[in-house]
């Protein structure tokens, strides 16, 4: 097991295509695995996998190429804080909004251009992005993927 020895905590990633997490075993190829940081307890270390895969399998589904733009809406809360530097190491520039108290924390974590909704509303931008990372309001689980250039 690539890196890992038996009784290490460790977190990992299902692929898209074989969703399973309710197994007592799974087999992932070692890739997918990740060192749980000693910092962090089982109950922390327990939500940050669903957060980043929810945000990885956004950008997966939407089929994200480098040098495309995406809007990340709500970079400022769990899943932007997961989704952003995840586009960043795809190459991705990203657009986003929170409140502005936020801002520095999340130009940080590697949004190219933020706005503060509070002051500017997104609609009035003109910001031109292929693809879009939002949390929807009727079910908490939901990302809905845009397309802003053209809507399928």
């Amino acid at each position: 097991m690539g890196g890992f020895a038996a009784g290490e905590r460790v977190y990992w990633k299902i692929p898209l295509k074989k969703i399973g997490a309710f197994e007592e075993y799974v087999a992932v190829d070692s890739s997918a695995i990740s060192k749980v940081p000693q910092y962090l307890s089982d109950e922390e270390a327990a939500r940050i996998p669903l957060t980043a895969l929810t945000a990885l399998q956004s950008f997966e589904l939407m089929k994200s190429k480098a040098g495309e733009t995406v809007f990340i809406s709500g970079g400022s809360g769990s899943l932007g804080a997961m989704a952003i530097p995840i586009a960043k190491s795809i190459g991705l520039t990203i657009i986003t909004n929170g409140n502005g108290a936020s801002m520095e924390r999340v130009k940080k974590l590697g949004a190219d251009i933020f706005i503060d909704y509070k002051k500017r509303r997104l609609c009035k931008n003109s910001f031109k992005y292929r693809l879009c990372v939002r949390r929807t309001w009727r079910t908490r689980t939901t990302k809905r993927v845009f397309n802003n250039e053209k809507r399928r």
